[in-house]
C-alpha cells in the first residue's frame, strides 16, 4: 500500500519582481485541470483551495499500489514545479512495497523554487518501530 499526504502553496514567483497575474492565472488553469483529471480517475482527494489570499493544492491518499494514479500526483508536482516556479511544499509518503528498500521508511518529495527533490521523511521513519510495532 501507498499512502500520501501534500500541500502546496501555489505562486508564480519566488521573487516578487518576477511575479505576473496572467502568467499564474494561466499555470493554475492547467494545475486544476490536472487535479480534476487525476480525482475524476481514483478515489484520491486533490483540491485546489482559496484561504485568505492564498492559492493552496491539498492531496491525500492510500492505494493498493504505487501505480498509475501515484504517478499522476507525482507528475502533478513535477509540472508545479515547471510552471508555478514559486511554489512551494511537501509531499509525504510512504510505500510498503518499496522496491528500492525503503518499505520501512517515510518519504518526502521537497518542492521549492522550480525543484522537486525527493528525501527521507526522518519524523515517521522508521515506520516501524516509530509508528507501529
Amino acid at each position: 500500500m501507498i499512502e500520501f499526504h501534500g500541500w502546496v502553496t501555489l505562486r508564480e514567483a519566488y521573487r516578487e519582481v518576477d511575479e505576473d497575474d496572467q502568467l499564474f492565472k494561466t499555470s493554475l488553469k492547467q494545475i486544476a485541470a490536472s487535479t480534476e483529471d487525476i480525482v475524476k480517475k481514483s478515489n484520491v482527494v486533490a483540491m485546489i483551495v482559496e484561504q485568505n489570499g492564498a492559492t493552496n493544492l491539498i492531496v491525500n491518499g492510500n492505494l493498493n499500489h504505487a501505480d498509475n494514479r501515484w504517478s499522476e500526483i507525482v507528475e502533478l508536482f513535477h509540472m508545479i514545479a515547471n510552471i508555478a516556479v514559486g511554489s512551494y511544499g511537501l509531499l509525504h509518503f510512504h510505500n510498503d512495497e518499496d522496491a528500492f528498500g525503503k518499505h520501512n521508511m517515510f518519504q518526502v518529495y521537497v518542492l521549492r523554487k522550480g525543484n522537486l527533490k525527493l528525501a527521507d521523511d526522518i519524523h515517521l521513519s522508521p515506520y516501524f518501530p516509530k509508528l507501529e510495532e
